[in-house]
């Protein structure tokens, strides 16, 4: 038994997946549309929904693109001053969690 389910009682089993990382929610990333809207990803890596999911995960984050068209972490840090105070105005892997776990809750907008 994992370390996560030790919670449940002896013999039960928890089928439910967890949830992505919010760097991979949908509502932040969309693979499709991330390799759409950037040319230079398109002819670097064609139709490779892996390695574009690398690029965001290792450099598109960090670079402030866009992943999806429901959100981005620039737009989100420029609209909302308290969060840039709170994260600084390049911190898009902050502003993506915050979104994730806050922002949508709190109805701001992600774009």
């Amino acid at each position: 038994m994992s370390a996560d389910m030790d919670h449940l009682p002896k013999g039960w089993t928890c089928d439910v997946a967890p949830a992505p990382p919010a760097n991979l929610n949908a509502k932040v990333f969309d693979v499709s549309y991330y390799l759409a809207i950037h040319p230079d990803l398109q002819a670097a890596f064609g139709g490779d929904h892996q390695a574009a999911t690398d690029h965001w995960l290792t450099y598109g984050i960090s670079e402030g693109r866009r992943g999806s068209p429901y959100f981005s972490a620039r737009t989100y840090l420029d609209r909302y001053v308290d969060l840039q105070a709170a994260y600084g105005p390049s911190n898009y892997q902050a502003a993506i969690e915050h979104y994730i776990q806050w922002g949508i809750k709190e109805q701001r907008s992600g774009n």
